[in-house]
């Protein structure tokens, strides 16, 4: 074998050089930076540690990889992803610079250009996609799914953005928006649920609202406030119920019968009527005065005062005629209907 075939390698006893063959090394245990070859797949062909350390991969001296030992359980890919993380456990961070800055987070993960890139103390947050939840600093709990999604949220909490540039300026807590630029200029504002492409997208600092539309609007399909007790829905359109083509004259169609509430009162006394009281049976031997809420409350509220008792009925709050004036309570067996203008209550029908 001629030289052109050897390599002189120094001997590590003697100090002398020796001339070795190369194929000594071609068959090495070794990974070759142009690939190997003849490998085979079993649990002795593999890159890594055998022992518990964490891997690193660096690109031009920065961290740009790492796969975390049995501890701390990091895992990222990317350009100084998850480089100044001390404490942070469970991080799984894919694209430039995400999570780069988290120092004691944990349970993130972060998938995008950037994605949750200022994080160092927020937990148990979601990003996917360029830029999402970009500044967040200690905000958890929040899932962004999109371009520049929550990309502005600092330490909100529990917030759902799905689709690009939903909830950008978002700084609130427990905000849901699903579709393109949903909730795009909350600000303050919590508690909101936001669904369609632009929906609420002019909002700021609203709380507690429901807005379902396609686009940007004053008028949306459905809007809503929620409260402690319930809350208001408004839809801005006819609703059909039990058919598929409600008349577009008319702002409620119903297929079919329907239900009021009603009450059967025994009892006598005083009886306060409010928003959960539509029919009001009077039976019994006791006398009963109704009180009514203040007609500025309740405008537009129907009452049907249906009187089956011989004693005495009566109204403690005015009701008046059509033409303004009062009018007594319904006697035995005689039924009277009552509506608030929002200044009276009036005698609609007998």
């Amino acid at each position: 074998m001629s030289d052109a075939n050897k390599v002189y390698i120094t001997n590590t006893t003697t100090g002398v050089p020796e001339l070795i063959s190369r194929t000594t090394f071609v068959n090495s245990s070794g990974w070759a930076l142009r690939g190997n070859t003849g490998n085979q797949d079993n649990v002795t062909n593999l890159l890594g540690n055998t022992d518990d350390v964490a891997i690193n991969f660096t690109i031009n001296g920065q961290k740009s990889g790492r796969i975390g030992n049995s501890t701390d359980l990091n895992i990222s890919y990317g350009y100084r992803t998850i480089t100044n993380n001390i404490t942070g456990y469970y991080n799984s961070a894919f694209g430039k610079e995400s999570l780069s800055l988290n120092n004691s987070g944990y349970e993130n993960s972060s998938f995008g250009y950037l994605a949750m890139q200022r994080n160092m103390s927020g937990f148990n947050n979601s990003a996917f996609g360029s830029q999402a939840l970009l500044i967040n600093t200690s905000g958890s709990d929040n899932t962004a799914i999109g371009t520049n999604s929550l990309i502005r949220n600092v330490s909100g909490t529990g917030n759902t953005g799905i689709g690009s540039t939903t909830l950008t300026f978002n700084t609130g807590n427990n905000n849901t928006a699903v579709g393109h630029s949903a909730g795009a200029a909350i600000t303050t504002g919590s508690g909101n649920i936001l669904i369609g492409s632009n929906a609420g997208s002019a909002l700021t600092t609203t709380s507690n609202t429901l807005v379902i539309a396609n686009t940007n609007t004053a008028l949306p399909l459905v809007s809503g406030q929620f409260a402690t007790n319930g809350g208001t829905l408004t839809l801005n359109n006819g609703l059909g119920v039990a058919t598929s083509a409600p008349s577009t004259t008319s702002t409620l169609n119903i297929n079919g019968s329907f239900a009021t509430g009603i009450l059967r009162y025994t009892t006598g006394g005083s009886l306060t009527l409010n928003e959960s009281h539509h029919s009001v049976r009077i039976l019994g031997a006791l006398a009963t005065s109704i009180t009514l809420p203040a007609a500025a409350d309740a405008k537009g509220r129907v009452y049907r005062i249906i009187n089956g008792s011989a004693a005495a009925l009566s109204f403690v709050t005015a009701v008046v005629n059509p033409d303004g004036t009062a009018i007594a309570a319904p006697a035995i067996n005689q039924v009277i209907t009552i509506q608030s203008d929002g200044t009276d209550w009036v005698k609609i029908s007998q």
